[in-house]
């Protein structure tokens, strides 16, 4: 590739869709330089992903987006499972251990307009009509060529690339990375439409198995979204749709059908999610059936995990050694996804009586099991992946089933009073693109000895300051004293201490993506202080 005059950019975005524009906002907020391109001539006016998880609108909270996420979208609090015309069984959200216990159902190109809105109050507008098709890679990181829609070229250098570009990636391609798995053999087709007679909750999502499959999920404006399986690769989609109907919902009548498409689905996952200062991300990385919703969530939280680790290496607060956790935290998460879907898939393709049955049974199950009703609820909104086996987690275990140990999830349950007299979620208090660090500590602690522990904490946490943003106490008790007031957090009722596992006092610090990145269980100020001069290099302690 000839090498003309070039413009230089910290980070360059390939694709404008939820996950790079995820990771275009992370960074822009943490002022790290960057550009996104798209070969797209503009935005899309439709996009068939349909649900946002609960973990997704976590992320979307720290971003400040969730309540205009919520606003223009519907959430359903369940998925009904019916079976040769009978409901079998019922997926409860509202079970699932996050304040987002739902799945809300919302066009994945309103998604990507409101996070397009929130990049560009960033002061970052995406570059549209741009096909990435040449790079080279040398000590500042990469030279890359990029063809207009008039078939001009343009090239300009990056110091880190991220390929965000799709199942169809270029950057994967680009790189020569294979993409091994397999393609499911059943195609999917999907329309939006009205639905006349709709006999069942209007709110919620309906599965039909058997022949003729289909899923009706809810969107606003008295719309849905119907995902089914055509009868061969050429037959009239309207026709398939309307026969799965008559068979399943005899009455019900399909008016205004728009959007209508057909689409094929595999099961794959690249050898490396890094290259050196390449990363790919999304489904340029990964991909999986469609059938629990997962793909554009992965892809979000893909984003998100890289993209406040990439901003403490390239302003140069850690050793990019960090950025090998990336692969190590995501693949096992995409991995669990990828083995949900094809046991989904097959569940779906269940013939015979005994299969079918067996599969009804495991379903009405869930109805039946309070714990194993949570447990699905939960991972299908995401919230179970654990980062445990991190090179960048370390400390004490927690001491009780479901509180967070190192490399798991702050738990979204339990609230603060603030100085000020606000409440505040546990969650609200790490919104930072920083990590944040809290103390805890329960009744009983007084005196001098408790009060020169804590400032031995707060001069770790302040030694570390480009690292970490805040230090809190989150106590029972009132601030002591004025001097130390404006970070102590007091709490009404048990459910914090309960929440975290704390029944005297501990350290918790917690990253940017409100997983526990360290935990003493006792307020040690030199093993804090260890663990984040070891994060600056890239690992745990």
């Amino acid at each position: 590739m000839d090498r003309p005059e070039e413009e230089s950019v910290p980070v360059l975005i390939i694709g404008a869709g939820p996950t790079g524009l995820t990771a275009a906002i992370e960074l822009a907020r943490r002022g790290i330089g960057c550009r996104v391109l798209d070969r797209a001539k503009g935005p899309r006016e439709w996009a068939r992903a349909t649900i946002v998880h609960g973990r997704t609108l976590e992320i979307f909270e720290s971003l400040g987006i969730a309540e205009t996420e919520l606003e223009r979208g519907i959430r359903s609090h369940g998925i009904n499972f019916f079976s040769r015309g009978s409901r079998v069984g019922r997926m409860d959200f509202s079970t699932a251990g996050t304040r987002y216990n739902f799945e809300l159902m919302i066009s994945e190109e309103e998604t990507e307009a409101i996070l397009r809105d929130r990049l560009a109050a960033e002061g970052v507008e995406v570059e549209w009509d741009r096909s990435f098709v040449d790079f080279a890679r040398d000590v500042h990181g990469s030279r890359c060529q990029f063809q207009r829609g008039d078939g001009t070229l343009e090239t300009f250098g990056a110091r880190w690339m991220l390929g965000c570009d799709g199942y169809q990636s270029a950057t994967r391609s680009l790189l020569g990375e294979t993409f091994a798995g397999k393609d499911y053999e059943h195609e999917w087709a999907v329309l939006d439409c009205h639905l006349e007679g709709w006999p069942h909750a209007s709110d919620e999502v309906a599965v039909f198995f058997e022949h003729d499959a289909l899923a009706f999920l809810p969107l606003p404006r008295d719309t849905w979204r119907v995902y089914f399986r055509p009868t061969s690769h050429t037959s009239d989609l309207l026709a398939d749709v309307q026969r799965g109907i008559d068979q399943h919902l005899p009455g019900v009548v399909l008016k205004n059908p728009q959007e209508t498409a057909r689409f094929k689905t595999s099961n794959r996952i690249v050898n490396r999610y890094r290259h050196g200062t390449v990363f790919l991300v999304g489904d340029a990385a990964h991909s999986c059936s469609p059938i629990e919703g997962h793909g554009m969530n992965t892809g979000i939280q893909d984003a998100h995990n890289l993209a406040w680790k990439l901003a403490l290496v390239e302003s140069g607060v850690c050793s990019d050694i960090l950025l090998d956790s990336y692969d190590i935290e995501r693949r096992p998460v995409a991995n669990a996804i990828r083995k949900s879907g094809d046991e989904a898939e097959a569940s779906q393709h269940s013939q015979g009586r005994d299969a079918i049955a067996e599969r009804n049974a495991e379903l009405a199950g869930i109805d039946r099991d309070p714990q194993a009703s949570r447990h699905r609820a939960e991972a299908m909104c995401e919230i179970l992946a654990t980062y445990r086996d991190s090179p960048v987690v370390t400390g004490d275990r927690a001491p009780h089933p479901r509180t967070p140990s190192p490399g798991e999830r702050l738990p979204d349950a339990g609230f603060v009073i603030a100085p000020d007299g606000r409440t505040l979620g546990l969650h609200e208090l790490c919104h930072r693109p920083t990590h944040t660090v809290l103390c805890i500590v329960r009744g009983g602690l007084a005196g001098d000895d408790y009060q020169e522990r804590l400032r031995k904490v707060e001069d770790a946490a302040g030694a570390a300051g480009d690292l970490v943003d805040a230090c809190f106490v989150v106590s029972d008790q009132p601030a002591p004293n004025e001097a130390v007031a404006a970070g102590w957090f007091r709490t009404e009722g048990a459910m914090a201490f309960a929440a975290l596992g704390v029944s005297s006092e501990a350290i918790l610090v917690v990253r940017p993506d409100r997983f526990v990145a360290f935990r003493a269980n006792s307020l040690d100020a030199d093993r804090l202080g260890s663990y984040l001069t070891a994060l600056r290099g890239g690992r745990g302690i």
